[in-house]
């Protein structure tokens, strides 16, 4: 091997130890393993997904995913939303890396029976069934954006609603009306 090759290939294992030594700038992310997020998985958003909605071309299906790693049978207390995150969606239609619109999502929880933890005493058949004991209602508004700011005018848009009881596996009523 020639004194160059040499000089070179030593030159590149120096920086790559001093570097690799170097303490890591760590930014927020929207994955499970971020340090910034992985204290708080009620706010982890793992996916979004924007679609051109089939029934109505022309409009967008946004989904989006939090709390990473629920599994839909890992009751008897279910993941819920956290009462004290904002949720929120932001859409820049113009491409200035501005939000031009946003979809703030909060939730509220209310425990029906303050004497048990369970999210339900037994099969839910409604969304008023007394069985349902720990019911989350949230909260949609639209903010619209002006130049970046927001447009408080028009940010009156807000309804309450209940989430719907969980498809909790096979042992719940949902998952048995729809597969049998």
């Amino acid at each position: 091997m020639n004194y160059s090759i040499k000089r070179f290939t030593s030159g590149v294992l120096t920086a790559g130890m001093i570097l690799s030594a170097m303490p890591l700038v760590a930014l927020a992310s929207s994955h499970r393993e971020a340090p910034l997020i992985a204290g708080d998985p009620k706010a982890d958003a793992t996916d979004l997904f924007a679609f051109r909605s089939p029934d109505a071309t022309s409009t967008v299906t946004l989904i989006a995913n939090y709390l990473p790693f629920e599994e839909p049978a890992g009751g008897p207390n279910f993941y819920s939303f956290d009462d004290n995150v904002l949720y929120e969606i932001k859409i820049d239609n113009n491409g200035d890396a501005q939000p031009d619109i946003s979809y703030q999502f909060r939730f509220k929880s209310k425990t029906v029976n303050p004497k048990t933890f369970l999210y339900n005493t037994g099969p839910i058949t409604s969304l008023t069934d007394t069985d349902f004991n720990i019911r989350q209602t949230y909260t949609v508004t639209k903010v619209q954006y002006e130049n970046g700011n927001k447009d408080k005018t028009k940010n009156k848009n807000s309804r309450q609603t209940v989430i719907a009881n969980r498809c909790s596996g096979p042992a719940s009523e949902y998952w048995t009306k729809v597969n049998t």
